[in-house]
């Protein structure tokens, strides 16, 4: 069994782990968000590389994605599921709602907390096919993190971004506050940490009868259940999320995984070989957020200005909605690792 210390160095750049040369097994817990999904399938593709065999269980529209970094691959069975990256085949249809409350109890009822129990049931499923030596779980994947404490595995919650969850010192995810000064910025950040925690608290019943289900001991919050892995690691370099003051132990920033996604067919720059205009490249959410208005916005703009750009509407929106100026590319996709090294301004979704 590998020892759950050592994975960092098998997904992270972290020097304090270090993986030793034998093969295991790792299932991977997963959901289909977009932009979580390149480096998930970047680390799959290292583990793979270093001799050990991943088994992906995702959403079915991850599956080319996954098999062609060399997983094998389950669907999701029992709780809501993406069969493609349309806005019909979204489950969580998150820009419908209008408020952060409203979007955190639709995040908690769609993701974290109301399909956990099926997350968990078809996990242990593929637990019983594909025994593990280790279960890496998406953050927000809460059922699969149960499951893993149910089956006795070491289990690893990966945070393909900052840690959206609180750090002691670090303002809370979501509404843009730079760190507290003072007294006031400290009741502010405790204030929303505490309502973030209430909204999701209002599932603790429910999610430990979740638990019971599995056979195992009530926690006091849904949240606490990251305090069971044996690992979280953030999926980013500590220069890009503010400084906690105290880094929980289980918690370990491993390094970012820089990836395109595989879905970019192979590239043909349109522009003329001789334009020395600088390069504006501008790319939004992979999956439907409703943001078809504002790139119009943007490549309007962008055509009266003395500039060549880029525009990727990702699969999610169809580029040949958008009548476009002639120094203005409008395309589903293009190789963000080539045209960020030239492009002179990015604007994105952040």
């Amino acid at each position: 069994r590998i020892e759950v210390e050592r994975l960092g160095g098998i997904v992270g750049n972290n020097r304090r782990y270090r993986l030793p040369l034998l093969r295991s097994q790792a299932v991977l817990a997963h959901w289909d968000g977009g932009g979580n999904m390149p480096p998930v399938v970047a680390i799959v593709e290292r583990l793979i590389a270093r001799g050990h065999s991943v088994h992906a269980v995702s959403d079915p529209c991850s599956r080319q994605d996954f098999e062609a970094a060399g997983a094998s691959f389950s669907s999701w069975r029992r709780p809501p599921f993406r069969k493609d990256r349309t806005s019909e085949s979204d489950p969580l249809r998150d820009w419908e709602v209008k408020s952060p409350p409203a979007l955190l109890a639709r995040l908690r009822d769609r993701v974290l907390v109301g399909p956990a129990l099926g997350y968990a049931q078809d996990l242990l499923d593929e637990l019983a096919q594909y025994p593990a030596d280790v279960v890496i779980a998406n953050d927000m994947m809460l059922g699969a993190m149960m499951a893993g404490e149910r089956a006795g595995i070491p289990t690893v919650a990966l945070s393909p971004n900052v840690c959206p969850y609180p750090l002691p010192g670090v303002p809370p995810f979501g509404p843009g506050f730079l760190p507290a000064r003072g007294v006031a910025g400290r009741i502010r950040d405790k204030a929303l940490d505490a309502f973030t925690r209430h909204i999701f608290g209002r599932t603790s019943a429910e999610y430990n009868h979740a638990r019971a289900r599995l056979g195992l001991a009530p926690i006091a919050h849904p949240l606490d259940q990251l305090k069971r892995v044996d690992r979280h690691l953030i999926l980013t370099s500590p220069a890009f999320d503010f400084a906690a003051e105290k880094l929980p132990e289980k918690v370990v920033y491993s390094g970012p995984e820089l990836a395109d996604p595989q879905w970019i067919a192979p590239w043909n720059d349109p522009r003329p070989t001789d334009d020395r205009r600088p390069l504006v490249l501008v790319g939004f959410s992979t999956t439907f957020q409703d943001q078809s208005a504002v790139l119009r916005s943007i490549i309007d703009a962008l055509g009266s200005l003395p500039v060549s750009a880029i525009v990727t509407t990702g699969p999610a929106v169809d580029a040949a909605e958008f009548r476009s100026p002639g120094n203005v590319h409008v395309c589903a996709a293009a190789p963000h690792s080539i045209l960020l090294k030239e492009a002179a301004v990015m604007v994105t979704h952040a």
